[in-house]
């Protein structure tokens, strides 16, 4: 059996973005002779960071496959489903920077291969 697909589909995202900046100021700024060198500099201040967002969203799917029926109630299946969700801005939070603004664009290629077992009779043969 050859087949095809298509419809709505949903998806529960959780972001997260964590890293640090590291920030080292010139404390005096020599500037004879030229070109101007930093004559000391200020300790370094690291400052992490833990941006994290949650959504749902919806999008839509297509898909094909096909499925062989081998042996009395077992099939096999081979589908492809590609899910589109769009592209949006998402508001990050962090607890110590506030927020920012991430454009967010997802699309899902997903390949299944599947072996089935259907209850009860077996299925006919032609």
């Amino acid at each position: 059996m050859v087949y095809a697909k298509g419809g709505a589909a949903w998806a529960h995202d959780n972001y997260q973005f964590n890293g640090q900046v590291s920030t080292t100021a010139c404390g005096s700024v020599l500037f004879f002779p030229p070109p101007p060198q930093c004559f000391f500099t200020n300790p370094t201040i690291v400052t992490p960071f833990n941006f994290a967002a949650s959504e749902t969203r919806v999008g839509w799917t297509v898909g094909a496959g096909v499925e062989w029926a081998f042996w009395e109630n077992w099939s096999v299946k081979l589908e492809y489903d590609y899910l589109d969700f769009g592209s949006r801005t998402v508001t990050f939070n962090d607890p110590l920077l506030g927020a920012a603004n991430i454009s967010i664009s997802q699309r899902i290629s997903e390949v299944k291969l599947g072996v089935n077992y259907r209850f009860g009779s077996p299925l006919p043969r032609y």
